[in-house]
């Protein structure tokens, strides 16, 4: 079974690439080391057996319709395209989509398991990721270890917890109500979901987006590799006429971000869904389940989902149905984030 886990090169970026996790109390938890792809984070040592619950099918549902509903549009509504709920972000209009990728498909791993989805809530998405300037302006500081290019280029080495906090500072600003419960300040913040809401999508401030809403927002109606096809080059190789007009890789990045909206973005109008740095979603990571509408992931887990890819990453990594795992406190020169939020 090969499932990615933070990849990230440790030395080059000064990762922590400890395989090991914290549960929602904030007690440490001890975890199998993993049977896992490591190949992009070399000074990470995988130990033992994968934990059981983290196992993923390696084939995908025949039983499952790929076919999008018919009777729900998965394209955003005209109007809503041209009149954002929000400055900086993007309605998304609810709709069906297939999640996880073809066995055929380069670069695929074995979690990637192909499922319908169905998303039944309006919700709105960033158009870039969370600058600097951003961050910096909302919680007083910034993390970022790439800040020689400069304040609108994504912040980066943020783990989820100070994601969950900036997502909580947006919806006070807002005056809307928070969707975490948050300890401490500044890269000491704890945070855990609010008890207030059964899902995320109950909740109406500012959060980081599900898997789904994230894989169903990058692929903005297509069904490739990448919302501008498939690559079948999956390594640096330049040039790359799939992922370089799209995405900030190892091929074209000179291993360093690059400002947001510097490439093509899809048929929504969102920028750097993939490559540039990954992003943290709301998920505990989990195998999928089949058929499913407006899924969030299990109750409690190990390790939180990343999405998207980034300029360390190769071609093969940069997909819209690439999954990676990483334990919540884990901050990389390679991960960001997004936000999202449910509409009315």
């Amino acid at each position: 079974m090969v499932i990615l886990v933070c990849a990230c090169l440790v030395n080059m970026v000064g990762c922590s690439g400890r395989n090991h996790s914290s549960s929602e109390d904030g007690e440490a938890d001890t975890v199998n080391d993993l049977d896992l792809d490591t190949s992009l984070d070399p000074d990470v040592e995988p130990d033992t057996e994968p934990d059981t619950e983290l196992d993923a099918d390696a084939e995908p549902d025949t039983e499952l319709d790929a076919e999008p509903d018919a009777e729900l549009d998965a394209e955003p509504d005209s109007e809503l395209d041209a009149e954002p709920d929000t400055l900086g972000f993007v309605p998304i209009t609810p709709g069906s989509f297939t999640m996880g990728s073809p066995t055929s498909e380069p670069g695929r791993k074995t979690d990637e398991t192909e499922h319908t989805v169905t998303m039944t809530r309006r919700f709105e998405i960033m158009e870039t990721e969370v600058t600097q300037a951003q961050f910096n302006a909302l919680v007083g500081y910034n993390p970022s270890s790439f800040t020689s290019c400069g304040i609108d280029c994504p912040v980066e080495s943020v783990n989820w917890h100070e994601a969950a906090a900036y997502a909580n500072a947006m919806s006070l600003s807002a005056g809307l109500s928070e969707c975490y419960t948050c300890t401490g300040s500044g890269s000491g913040v704890w945070c855990v979901p609010s008890t207030s809401y059964s899902t995320p999508y109950d909740c109406p401030g500012y959060r980081l987006p599900t898997e789904a809403e994230w894989e169903y927002s990058a692929r903005a109606g297509t069904t490739g590799g990448t919302y501008n096809g498939t690559s079948t080059l999956t390594d640096c190789t330049m040039p790359n006429t799939v992922v370089d007009p799209i995405a900030w890789f190892c091929g074209n990045s000179s291993t360093t971000t690059h400002t947001v909206l510097g490439k093509t973005p899809n048929a929504w109008g969102l920028h750097d869904m993939l490559g540039n740095v990954w992003e943290w979603c709301s998920d505990w990571y989990d195998t999928y389940p089949g058929t499913v509408m407006d899924p969030w992931g299990p109750g409690t887990g190990l390790y939180r989902v990343a999405r998207g890819g980034s300029w360390f990453d190769d071609a093969g990594n940069v997909r819209a149905a690439l999954r990676s795992l990483c334990p919540l406190d884990f901050r990389c020169s390679c991960t960001g984030f997004r936000l999202a939020r449910s509409l009315p």
